[in-house]
């Protein structure tokens, strides 16, 4: 079936209906540290962009406590390859084992402990 989609001069352009996105497998699961991940990074950039001032006003829209928010916001001082990991579906730590990870400086010993 196509559809008219606009009108030029005296004949209407057709173009055929976009198909239908699919969803996601029902096996694949989102798990709980790449959602709190995506959430930092959301925060993050809603901050970044002056729509949020700060981790309290975060965690007031949120309905969660500040500490809560603080230790959210932790989960960006993982290294970059350990984030993709986790956020891949490749990596399901905890929230200690990724509160513990985040607070090792050096990205490179975070993704050794990560390893063990």
């Amino acid at each position: 079936m196509k559809l008219r989609t606009k009108f030029e001069g005296r004949a209407f352009i057709t173009a055929e209906p976009s198909p239908t996105p699919s969803l996601p497998d029902r096996d694949t699961q989102v798990t709980p540290a790449a959602r709190n991940l995506a959430l930092a990074h959301y925060l993050q950039r809603m901050i970044e962009r002056g729509l949020i001032t700060d981790y309290t006003q975060a965690a007031r829209m949120l309905a969660v406590s500040q500490p809560r928010i603080t230790h959210l916001m932790g989960l960006l001082l993982l290294s970059p390859a350990i984030q993709e990991e986790i956020l891949m579906g490749r990596m399901a730590p905890g929230d200690k084992e990724l509160r513990s990870l985040a607070r090792v400086a050096e990205w490179r010993e975070q993704e050794r402990s990560a390893r063990r």
